[in-house]
């Protein structure tokens, strides 16, 4: 598991063998996932499981991944905005299965009037810092650290939903909304 505090050493899998990665995530029973999108389709789906972030970025890849783990009932998934990935899904034709966490309405749950509810922008209110990781080009760089904060702000609001007794709220009501 990633601590939100530690230092983490992330490395970064850029195109993953998305078979390799469907398993491991089926294995955990957990996808950690942000999504980057373009207008009404996923463009890119990155990944983090314990300190590896995968980046799947190939159409046929991104599709399967949606497939294979969003869909999938089995497999618990946390992300940040779920109203967005919820509709573009829809638009897609896929339906998103079994979501556990949002880590943007859960920022909303424990805070409502704050102004910015970004990965970025909650990274600087719970003062999280990115940590280290490996890259070999600046090539999807701020989509990496996105992902890796995200990680970080997830552990962190997860802990405040649960000391103020609002995951009922947010899973029962907030999510499927």
């Amino acid at each position: 598991n990633i601590d939100a505090n530690k230092e983490e050493k992330f490395e970064i899998i850029l195109d993953p063998e998305i078979k390799e990665l469907i398993n491991d995530i089926k294995k955990c029973k957990n996808a950690l996932f942000i999504a980057e999108y373009q207008q009404n389709f996923i463009e890119k789906i990155i990944f983090v499981l314990k300190e590896k972030v995968y980046i799947v970025n190939s159409e046929n890849k991104v599709y399967n991944s949606i497939s294979e783990i969003i869909c999938n009932n089995k497999i618990f998934k946390k992300t940040h905005d779920v109203k967005r990935l919820f509709s573009v899904c829809e638009n897609m034709g896929f339906q998103v299965q079994n979501l556990v966490f949002d880590t943007m309405l859960a920022a909303y749950i424990v805070n409502p009037s704050a102004k910015d509810y970004s990965i970025k922008g909650l990274a600087n209110e719970y003062n999280i810092d990115i940590g280290e990781y490996s890259l070999n080009s600046d090539l999807d760089r701020g989509l990496i650290e996105e992902a890796i904060l995200f990680s970080k702000v997830l552990i962190k609001l997860e802990e405040e939903i649960v000391l103020r007794k609002q995951d009922s709220l947010l899973k029962r009501i907030e999510i499927p909304l």
